[in-house]
């Protein structure tokens, strides 16, 4: 697989340093900066290439499809919690501004690490546990 541009090292930089900057007084938003090295490692496995969308968002393209990441409050999550998390959704290739479906959600930081080891995408799921615990049907085939 070709390097990729910008590099993983630098995406979770940018992305930690905005969260560091900008909402270092939001607990909620700080506790995934603590995540991101496993979400990005995750990521740079699984796509085929990816780019910035605004200074606080990028996208990734893995197996032709679109997905960006976002952070979501407790309850905008598809399967809620206290905190929040994380999510990558699909997007929509007919209109940019139209979320597609949700692919994938973190809300812990061994959710995260579990996405590392085993990163997989596949709709509305969220990822449980070790990675010995993922369902065989998220695995990724090519």
């Amino acid at each position: 697989m070709a390097k990729k541009d910008p590099s993983p090292e630098k995406v979770m930089e940018n992305f930690v340093g905005y969260i560091c900057e900008n909402k270092a007084e939001s607990r909620h938003v700080r506790r995934v900066a603590g995540w991101f090295g496993f979400v990005v490692g995750g990521i740079d496995h699984i796509a085929d290439e990816w780019e910035y969308l605004h200074s606080r968002q990028f996208k990734f393209r893995s197996g032709g499809k679109w997905y960006k990441v976002r952070f979501r409050h407790g309850q905008q999550l598809e399967n809620p919690c206290a905190r929040g998390g994380l999510q990558f959704v699909e997007i929509n290739q007919a209109d940019f501004r139209v979320d597609g479906p949700v692919a994938l959600e973190i809300r812990s930081y061994d959710e995260a690490e579990a996405f590392y080891n085993r990163p997989t995408l596949a709709p509305s799921r969220r990822v449980v546990g070790s990675p010995v615990a993922l369902p065989s049907e998220l695995t990724r085939t090519s």
